[in-house]
Parts: C-alpha cells; structure tokens; sequence
C-alpha cells in the first residue's frame, strides 16, 4: 500500500486499468466459450431427443414384429451426420434389436448403464450426450432408443473460439490500455503536470506564466481557477512593484470579501498617500517657517507612528537651539550682556551655541575695553585741566 500511494497519478491510473482490463480479458476468454459450448451442448442434447424419438417411432412396429428392417433406413441416413457416436435399440430385455456403429457402443456402456431406461433421460461428458427414449407401442413399452452424440465438433469450436477470445482479450487490452492511456494523458495527466509546473513557479515568485484552458470540465475549471489565481497574484505584483517605486495612484482589484491581501494593499496605498501629505504639510510649513507645525500621530499606527513621531521630535530637536538662542538674543538686544546658552547641542546645535556665546563674551570684551578707553580719556582731561590751572 506504501508503494502504491508513493505512485504518482499515471502510474496508479495505468495498474487500475491494467486490472480492469485483464480482468475483462479474463471474462471474454472464459466466459464466451463456456457460454458457446452450453447453448450448443443443449442444442445437441436437443437433437439427440428429436433422434431418439424419430427412431421410436419407426422401431415401435419393428420391435412388436421383431422386424428390424424399417429402423436400418433410418440409419442409414445417420452416416452422413459426423456427431452420431452410435445409436441403438433394445428390446425390453435389453437385448440388442437394432444398431448404428454397434462397436463404438461399448465404449460408452458403463454411462448407458446409469440411464433410467423408464423414461426420456439423458446424461451428458465433455465427449458425448447419450440420450434414452423409451419405445411403447399403444400403451405398452416394448424398448428403450439410445442416440450417443458426440461433442467432438463442439470441443473444437470452443477450443477455436477460446483462442479467438485470447487473441481479442489480448488486442482489447493492448489497444484499449494504449489508447485510455493516451486519452487520459491528454486529457488529465498532462494539463495536472502542466499546474503544477506553473504552480513551483509561482511558488518562487515567478508569475510570468500563461494558462489556456479550452474545456469545462472539471480540469477546465481547475485550469480557470488556476487563471483567476495568477491574475489575482500579477495585479497585486504589479500593485506591489508600483509602491516600491512611489506610485500610490492605482489600487489593487479585491476580488472579494475574503481578499484579505488586496484589502491590505490598498490600506497600504490610503496609509502611505495620507503619510506623503502629512509629511508633505510639515515640510511645507518648515520652509515658510512655522516651525511650531507638528504631524497628527494619532492617525496612525505602529512604523507609520514611528515615522511621524520621529519627524515631530526633529522638528523638537531643530527649534530647542533656535529658539533658546532667539530668546538669547533677545536679552541681548535690551542690552544684558550676561546672557549665556549653557544647554548641550550635538552637532551644528553646539556651533549655534558657541556662536551666540561668542558674539557675548566678544560684546563684554569690546563694551569693557570702550569702558576702560573712556576712563583713560577722562584721567588724561582732568590732568590736563590742574596742569591749566
């Protein structure tokens, strides 16, 4: 049973056939000839009794006269038949009153023996029929007929007719094995081997393939279905191919309620357009600069989520210097020269930082250095004025 399931389809489709076939080879070869050679045993069996009573008839007056005479006419028209074995009439003693070819009788005694010589009775071999007739003249039984026939021409028959069966049983299953073998190849083994070579190709991803389907049977409808399949997986690899190259403007064909990977790719297609114009808004009013604007995270979920989140905490992390260096220079514009940005910046951040910083120590340097020019100045006036004096 191991064996015959690892078969493939064919294989266990030719050993099926093959034993249905043989089996009907077998039945022609047995059955025919049997039934030939019992419809002829009974239309023997019927001429022997047609025999039996015609030499009755004629042998009733003969064998009451004792006058055998009248039955040798008879007989001499059974040479020219080739299945009369024998034929003999018997007195009511069973003595021999009359015979045709006597000396085959007594090979055939020991059957003729088991006859009931009362009545019409027959016993049937595969070689001969004897057949008894009891003879009455009026109401008085006067002998007994036997008619031996043999089956010599029907043995033959059967044994030409089981060869005709062997030749046609043989022809039959060659032919017929041969020819269901190529129907089947045609119509079911090769299109299943043609699915399933396009079904390993698709299962690595390629889906460049073509199916024809020309019947409506249930091949046909497999090979539709198969159709309807690769048209549903080229949309969607198309759809698929489209998004990874930016194009958001065609969505994917949901072919029903069940369709759960167009309905997904098509959320996928409304998520990253809404994502593209959420972006698109924050960019555009970073450069008109309204860098207060931040994306709506609450619209989205998991990476997407990550994604606006990430570009509000830029944005965060863009205006926290500029705005700690505006409000800097704010108190520096009144004149508070003690401002300083003492937060830690990463990168161009630090440079703003220390720039602002800078211009404020370089402001306190320069405003100190005036200062002390101005007192010098006044020092030198107020000497040159006691020297006037």
């Amino acid at each position: 049973m191991k064996y015959f399931k690892a078969l493939g389809i064919r294989r266990k489709f030719e050993i099926i056939l093959g034993v249905v076939f043989m089996s009907i080879a077998v039945f022609l070869f047995l059955y025919f000839p049997l039934k030939q050679k019992n419809e002829m045993s009974q239309a023997l069996q019927e001429k022997a009794s047609v025999m039996a009573q015609m030499v009755a008839k004629t042998s009733s007056v003969g064998l009451l006269f004792d006058e055998a005479s009248s039955v040798s006419t008879l007989f001499e028209a059974f040479g020219e038949m080739a299945d009369v074995e024998f034929t003999l009439v018997l007195n009511n003693d069973g003595e021999k009153f009359a015979a045709f070819s006597e000396s085959k009788y007594s090979n055939y005694k020991g059957q003729v023996s088991d006859l009931d010589f009362n009545k019409a009775d027959y016993i049937e071999s595969d070689e001969v029929i004897l057949q008894n007739f009891p003879v009455y003249s009026g109401n008085e039984k006067v002998g007994n007929v036997i008619v031996g026939l043999n089956k010599a021409q029907i043995n033959e028959f059967v044994a030409d007719s089981r060869i005709i069966s062997f030749i046609m049983s043989v022809v039959i299953f060659i032919v017929g094995l041969w020819g269901i073998r190529m129907f089947f190849n045609r119509v079911v083994y090769n299109p299943i081997v043609n699915l399933t070579s396009i079904a390993d190709r698709v299962a690595v991803g390629d889906v460049d393939v073509d199916i024809k389907s020309d019947t409506d049977d249930e091949i046909g409808k497999l090979q539709k279905s198969f159709i309807a399949i690769l048209d549903s997986v080229k949309n969607q690899s198309e759809i698929a191919e489209r998004i990874s190259n930016g194009d958001l403007s065609k969505d994917a064909k949901v072919r029903s309620d069940k369709d759960v990977l167009s309905k997904s790719m098509n959320k996928v297609i409304e998520t990253l357009s809404d994502l593209i114009n959420e972006i698109s808004l924050l960019t555009n009013s970073a450069a008109e600069g309204h860098l207060s604007e931040r994306g709506n995270v609450n619209k989205y979920n998991g990476g997407y989520k990550e994604i606006v989140q990430g570009i509000n905490d830029t944005l965060d992390a863009v205006i926290a210097p500029i705005n700690e260096g505006v409000a800097a220079l704010e108190r520096l514009s009144t004149g508070d020269l003690s401002v300083k940005i003492d937060s830690t910046y990463k990168g161009d951040h630090q440079l703003i930082k220390n720039s602002i910083n800078t211009v404020v120590e370089s402001l306190n340097k320069t405003l100190y250095e005036v200062s002390e020019a101005i007192q010098a100045t006044a020092s030198a006036s107020t000497q040159i004025s006691s020297s006037s004096e």
